[in-house]
């Protein structure tokens, strides 16, 4: 469970970083030009060390079993209504949710290599059983709920904390901005 929780939050936070970025970019700001992106994906490629097939598809197993792409596919879904509060046009959202499901398995893909470095072919084997149990079973079918709901708990307390936190940072602004106070400029001195 914990290690289907650290993957859930690792594809939200690396989908929301992306898209935050992306929405917020300045306009001056050059882009990533995706020929030399691609290239540095083919470079990494070459170096990297082949992947045993067997755990390949085992690691894919463990991901169905588990419900991952699903979990996944929830995030977004999440997400995408987020999307509505940043005031972006209904346009951007639908696109927006476009390239994150086809990229879906590009991302599907990532999470096999991050399971690939982390876990023994024994390890992955044994998530695999336990997913095959009915306690794994009802895990892997209501998390994506959890998810969820978890995500939205999460930003409806983001959103409770922010007048709490703007009023923090008004006072230490307030604060600063007294003469003689820690971190406060100094009074320019015009005799001279």
């Amino acid at each position: 469970m914990v290690l289907r929780r650290s993957i859930a939050s690792f594809v939200f936070l690396s989908l929301a970083a992306g898209t935050v970025a992306l929405a917020t970019r300045p306009q001056d700001a050059p882009a990533v030009n995706p020929a030399d992106a691609a290239k540095a994906v083919d470079a990494a490629a070459a170096v990297a060390p082949k992947r045993d097939e067997a755990k390949r598809r085992e690691i894919e197993r463990l991901l169905q079993l588990s419900g991952t792409r699903e979990a996944m596919r929830a995030q977004i879904d999440t997400m995408t209504k987020n999307f509505a509060n940043m005031n972006l046009p209904p346009e951007m959202i639908t696109a927006m949710k476009e390239e994150f499901s086809n990229g879906l398995g590009d991302m599907v893909e990532m999470t096999v290599d991050v399971y690939d470095r982390n876990f023994s072919m024994e390890e992955v084997k044994a998530f695999v059983a336990f997913y095959e149990s009915p306690t794994g079973q009802k895990i892997s079918k209501i998390m994506p709920t959890v998810l969820q709901e978890s995500t939205e708990a999460g930003m409806k307390w983001g959103q409770q904390m922010q007048p709490r936190l703007m009023k923090r940072m008004a006072e230490l602004r307030a604060a600063q901005a007294k003469p003689g106070a820690a971190g406060a400029e100094a009074p320019a001195d015009n005799d001279g």
